[in-house]
């Protein structure tokens, strides 16, 4: 069943639920099934003078704004989320900075001025951690990802009051942020995205390797039939160094090594898994395929994974 997400001043007809489960292939059938489970609800998203979504309220699904209503494909793992909509009037900005792999000291300065003349900042608390010092004021918006949408949501409230807002993201936004920026792209008129020091210049850094001889591979955004079919074909080339970035938390190192050794590929091959790049905690591990596959201890979100090419 799909996760319905409700918005404060819904929860009460849910018996202060803030998320509940509901059978149904599109929305509409959600907002149908919501009202049977809980009588009343419907009166407050559905329209029916005009057979619609009321226009006080928002639905995204898994992280997209609905563009079809009521006719939005609902699949059973998705998420659902029915939020309050922001009405037109004042343009509204958010500004997404990268904060990199996470030492303060590669923050740009770019980055830090704009952290220094914001209004409000939002960003998961790990990483709020790493620029609380640069803020001047407590107005931060801790994210977590059950809590991401409505967050983000008050963000663009802010922005929509011409409060001067920022999104903070780990990395580089251009190869692991697509799906938060995304989230706010649908909530705001405008965003600025301003890139940073990234963890695969740092990667490349630790273990020698030069960037025109090597490959950058993220497996953000692929889908479970091709997720490997890339890191597979360079693999079997083998010209080039590949620095790959994993995907939290379904496709961490050890599934990579054993998806790699189902494929053919060499069970002795040599990786090295960074995590925590430029983190006081920094730690890194080095060892065969096989051996990664066999390792029994998690590894930080925070990794990226060295493959280089054979001399």
């Amino acid at each position: 069943m799909a996760q319905v997400w409700l918005p404060s001043e819904l929860q009460s007809y849910a018996g202060g639920q803030q998320i509940v489960e509901i059978e149904g292939s599109s929305v509409r059938q959600i907002v149908n099934n919501l009202d049977m489970a809980f009588p009343g609800l419907k009166e407050c998203l559905y329209d029916p003078d005009m057979d619609q979504i009321v226009g006080s309220m928002a639905v995204i699904i898994d992280g997209e704004t609905s563009q079809l209503g009521l006719l939005d494909k609902v699949d059973p793992a998705s998420e659902v989320h029915f939020l309050p909509a922001i009405g037109g009037g004042a343009s509204s900005k958010v500004i997404v900075i990268g904060i990199g792999p996470g030492d303060p000291d590669f923050i740009t300065l770019k980055a830090k001025k704009i952290l220094k003349n914001s209004d409000s900042v939002a960003g998961f608390t790990t990483v709020l951690s790493v620029v609380e010092s640069f803020i001047p004021h407590e107005n931060l918006i801790k994210l977590t990802y059950r809590n991401q949408e409505e967050l983000l949501m008050q963000l663009a409230e802010d922005a929509k009051e011409g409060k001067r807002c920022v999104l903070c993201a780990w990395g580089d936004i251009n190869f692991s942020a697509s799906e938060l920026i995304e989230r706010i792209r649908n909530k705001v008129e405008e965003i600025e995205l301003i890139p940073c020091v990234s963890s695969v210049q740092i990667a490349a850094s630790r273990s020698g390797l030069k960037m025109e001889e090597s490959i950058f591979i993220t497996l953000h955004k692929r889908s479970e039939d091709d997720d490997l079919e890339e890191l597979n074909h360079y693999l079997n080339e083998g010209n080039r160094n590949i620095i790959l970035i994993p995907r939290p938390f379904d496709l961490m190192p050890q599934a990579i090594a054993k998806g790699l050794i189902a494929n053919g590929q060499n069970s002795s091959k040599i990786v090295t898994v960074y995590q925590k790049l430029s983190m006081s905690d920094e730690v890194e591990w080095h060892g065969s395929l096989e051996e990664l596959c066999n390792y029994d201890s998690e590894f930080s979100d925070l990794s990226i994974i060295v493959i280089e090419k054979a001399l």
